[in-house]
């Protein structure tokens, strides 16, 4: 998933409404997320002209997956070298 997308899902997340679409990579992900049943064009109101879009019961999902996932955590490894693999000259801490 591009930046892009997960910008956009984020800002419909939290606020539903819809940046101006003034760039093709913008609407690659509007077209996208429509086409995956991720996002879906909210009735049309006569104080806001451009399309605003609200997320899906699946979109929702997708979003609150993505904020559950936990900060990384450095983790070390020790390696013993193998007989003959020249690449670990001795043990090494990753």
């Amino acid at each position: 998933m591009s930046p892009v997308q997960i910008e956009l899902l984020l800002k419909i997340y939290y606020s539903g409404e819809m940046v101006a679409i003034n760039s093709n990579r913008l609407r690659l992900a509007v077209n996208f997320f429509i086409h995956h049943e991720m996002i879906q064009e909210t009735q049309p109101s006569k104080e806001k002209k451009d399309p605003q879009y609200e997320l899906t019961e699946k979109g929702d999902f997708y979003v609150k997956s993505l904020m559950a996932i936990p900060m990384p955590v450095s983790k070390t490894i020790w390696v013993l070298p193998i007989e003959g693999d020249t690449s670990h000259d001795e043990q090494t801490c990753v």
